[in-house]
């Protein structure tokens, strides 16, 4: 599995995602942790597309203890 940790880096998450895709070739899951960027919407649009397996959104100012 491939755990891929995101804070409002759209262009890079792409090519990283992409690149998950284009050379992994055996059998894996990519999850994709959108870690505060609540107000984006490219992480959705990369689910969408299977980009990701998995797609976890934290919300904007809280933290994790």
């Amino acid at each position: 599995s491939f755990l891929i940790l995101d804070f409002k880096k759209n262009v890079e998450t792409l090519y990283c995602l992409d690149s998950i895709r284009k050379h992994a070739l055996f059998p894996h899951k990519t999850i994709l942790l959108d870690n505060g960027g609540y107000d984006e919407t490219y992480p959705n649009e990369y689910y969408k597309m299977g980009l990701c397996d998995v797609l976890i959104r934290k919300k904007n100012g809280t933290q994790n203890i």
